[in-house]
């Protein structure tokens, strides 16, 4: 008999975006390659920006992000912190689609091959770090396999990690902080996948000892309800399985609110448990 022990259920949370953005601080923006003689090097640097995903994501890459998505557009959330120098620092810098593939890759090229940019300048000249963070929207070109770059694209969608007041679930307390109600959220939501997933899928599904993982997704609207629940794993009975528990979340008391206004909030949530047991003739079959 297998056991399935749960061991993880943790929203997709980046710290980084946390930070205090000195971009207001700063005198001048970073300038991309190529970005020199731009009139606007702000909406150049997320041009380039853009381009530079498009044209280093590897085919394989992109047919998986096509085929996992039922939708034509997809966002990838940037936070790039730079350097005195214009380099990237790679603990701060990150990218976010809900796309774990994706981000994988996305993240990857940011830290590794992103080129080096001009550094910004506070109002005496000197350089500064600066956390550059964009919101940059994608063609899924399923005819082509391309992510074709969307320029100027602005998305009625704020991540949980950067909206200015997150959902408000049932049970959290409205008048404390941001980062309390995210933490509330993030527990609450936990515990409520914890005590109703099936344990037994395990020995049902006779899974193989090992680590399984479910990446589940879903969106709050305007209105504070669940919509778009989305899970993907090995088994579809575990994708069944991930989708019924979290149909099981309550609407919010408020809705996610950004600059004033009540947008929809992504949250991604991976499912992660190990299953122990089973007999060698099992494991060698596997």
């Amino acid at each position: 008999m297998k056991n399935l022990f749960l061991i993880c259920f943790m929203a997709c949370t980046f710290s980084v975006y946390s930070q205090n953005d000195t971009s207001e601080k700063a005198k001048s923006f970073v300038i991309f390659e190529g970005c020199d003689n731009a009139e606007d090097i702000e909406r150049c640097y997320e041009m380039k920006l853009q381009d530079f995903i498009s044209n280093n994501l590897d085919s394989q890459t992109i047919e998986e992000t096509i085929k996992s998505n039922e939708i034509d557009t997809i966002t990838v959330y940037t936070a790039i912190r730079f350097d005195y120098f214009g380099e990237t620092i790679r603990s701060n810098s990150v990218a976010n689609s809900l796309s774990q593939k994706l981000d994988i890759k996305i993240n990857e090229l940011i830290h590794e091959k992103l080129p080096k940019v001009k550094p910004a300048v506070d109002a005496s000249g000197s350089t500064i770090m600066i956390t550059i963070k964009k919101r940059l929207g994608f063609k899924l070109d399923r005819n082509n396999n391309k992510l074709v770059p969307i320029y100027g694209y602005h998305s009625n969608e704020i991540p949980f990690v950067v909206v200015e007041n997150v959902p408000i679930y049932p049970g959290c307390d409205e008048k404390q902080s941001n980062t309390y109600l995210k933490r509330c959220m993030s527990s609450k939501i936990a515990a409520l996948v914890g005590s109703e997933f099936d344990l037994s899928l395990a020995s049902k599904l006779g899974l193989p000892a090992g680590y399984v993982r479910i990446n589940t997704t879903f969106k709050i609207d305007r209105d504070g309800k669940i919509i778009q629940i989305q899970a993907r794993a090995a088994h579809p009975e575990l994708e069944k399985e991930a989708e019924r528990v979290l149909a099981l979340l309550p609407d919010m008391i408020k809705p996610g609110i950004h600059k004033g206004q009540p947008v929809v909030v992504p949250y991604s949530l991976p499912i992660k448990f190990a299953v122990t047991g089973g007999n060698k003739k099992e494991k060698k079959n596997d």
